[in-house]
Formats: structure tokens, sequence, C-alpha cells
């Protein structure tokens, strides 16, 4: 019969300044007590993600223990390691605290000596997700509150016609106004700050934006000239405009007509992050494999 799991207890340098440890001996310098949760990962020679006080950083966990030296109670509990493997092996970490005898450094200054070449750590491992201004679901019916403000009118349109997530800077490009007048729709509620990751939704739609609205007429020019080339030459073309202008529905339109005519798209994202966002985008509006 298997007894409970066992409490994990670990010794963690954190870091961050902490008071009168700059002045303190090698030896001395402080490891703080944290507990590993039933079924993480974290272990000796990891990177982890802590809590220390009102703040967030990052710990190197140092040493693992049986007992804590303060009541278990009170321990806070560690994040999953940012890597899977342990980036220090026990021979670095013996290393690094010789080193922090010889040289009067700190353990995990002499650690990060050791990280692997072009691996930077982030003292921010929470850093706030991606944010874009997302329209109230009820935009429609309150527009004639703006007719006095039509500044804060082309932002709300703006934002009801663009293709992806726009910050404050893009969404008052795409509206040629200034972000002043975003603000002022933040502050009436009619526009929101939401996490990037999350849907975007536009008024009442469940889509992404831009899914079946009506095209301006720029973007019916520009799919009219990629719908031509796709039938001829197959020409190079390129879409010129601001983030949120519309570009990505034209090309969305653009490979819906290429599938409808049998044929087969490969979509190019310009940056790595952008890709899951991407996967979800194409493969909800077109209900196509993707690969």
């Amino acid at each position: 019969m298997i007894g409970p799991q066992s409490e994990r207890y670990l010794k963690i340098a954190v870091d961050i300044p902490v008071d009168g440890t700059d002045v303190c001996p090698p030896a001395e310098f402080p490891l703080f007590d944290y507990r590993a949760p039933p079924g993480s990962h974290a272990g000796v020679g990891h990177v982890v993600a802590v809590r220390f006080g009102p703040r967030r950083t990052l710990g190197y966990v140092l040493d693992e223990v049986d007992s804590p030296d303060v009541e278990p109670g009170v321990l806070r509990d560690v994040g999953e390691p940012l890597w899977p493997d342990p980036l220090f092996c026990s021979d670095q970490l013996e290393l690094a605290r010789w080193m922090a005898h010889r040289y009067l450094c700190r353990p995990l200054d002499a650690l990060k000596l050791m990280l692997p070449p072009g691996l930077r750590l982030d003292k921010r491992p929470f850093p706030e997700a991606p944010r874009a201004l997302q329209l109230s679901r009820d935009w429609r019916g309150r527009l004639p509150e703006l007719d006095g403000a039509p500044a804060q009118r082309d932002v709300v349109l703006a934002a009801a016609n663009a293709s992806g997530p726009l910050g404050r800077g893009d969404l008052a490009r795409a509206a040629d106004r200034s972000p002043a007048s975003v603000d002022a729709l933040v502050r009436r509620n009619l526009l929101s700050w939401v996490e990037i990751d999350a849907p975007i939704l536009p008024g009442e739609s469940d889509g992404h934006p831009g899914d079946g609205h009506d095209l301006t007429d720029d973007q019916r020019e520009a799919l009219r000239k990629v719908s031509a080339s796709l039938r001829g030459r197959g020409d190079t073309i390129l879409l010129h405009g601001v983030t949120g202008s519309g570009k990505t529905e034209v090309y969305l339109r653009a490979v819906t007509q290429t599938l409808d005519a049998g044929g087969s798209v490969l979509i190019l994202v310009p940056e790595i992050s952008l890709t899951p966002q991407m996967i979800d985008r194409v493969t909800e509006r077109l209900s196509e494999d993707v690969a």
C-alpha cells in the first residue's frame, strides 16, 4: 500500500536585493524555504517562478531538505520550472558555492555565468500578458452617445473593423485619431483591456474581428486585385497598411477562394509568437485541416 506523498521543501536563492545581503559573507547569503506543491517537477538545479513578499521574481533551487527552517504552514509554493530540465548540475552548484567564497559574490551571480550561451533570464517571470482593446458588447446601441464626439466614434468604428487585436497606439493610428480618444472610450467602458490570447469579440459576435463583416472599399479593391492575380499569373502582391487596417481579412478571403477552387495555401507568419493565434484563427475560420 502506497502512503501519501511526503512534502518537499526547497532552498531557494531569490534574484532580487535582500536587505543586508550586500554586505554579508557569501557563506551567510540567505536561502529561503519554499514548498514544492504535489506534482511539482521543481528540484535542485531548476530556475522557478516564486513570490517574495509582494513581488514576483526568479528563484534558483540550490537544495532540497526534509524539513524547513520555518513552520511549513507559512511557506509559499514555488511555480513550475521555467525549463523542464535543470539548468545547473550538482557540479555547477558546487562550483558556484566555491566561487562565492573565493570571489565574495552571491552564489546566484556565479550561477548566471554558467547559463547556456544566448539564454537570458528575465527577472520578472510573470510578465503581464499582452493586452489589447476590446469593444463592449453593447457598442452598437451606444453609438448615439458619441454623436458629439466624432473622434471617439471613429475609434469605435476602427476597432469594429479591425482584423486583429489592437493596442492603444495601433488603434489610434488605425482611426487616425489621438490616443486620448482611446482613453476616453476606456473611461466610458466602451473599450476595455483584455489579454490577447483571450477571444477578441466585436460586439455580440462570437468570432474573430472581421469574420463575416462587410469589407471596406480599400479591402474590396485589394481583394479584387489579389483574386485577379490568383486567376492569372500569380503575381507577387504586398498589402500595405497599419496594424488593424484589415490586411489579414483580405488574406483569409483570398485563402478561401483558393481552397474553394481546389488549390492549397501556405501561410507564412512573420513572428513565431503569433503562430498559435494564427493557427486558431485559420482553423476556426476555414474549418479546414491545418498542418
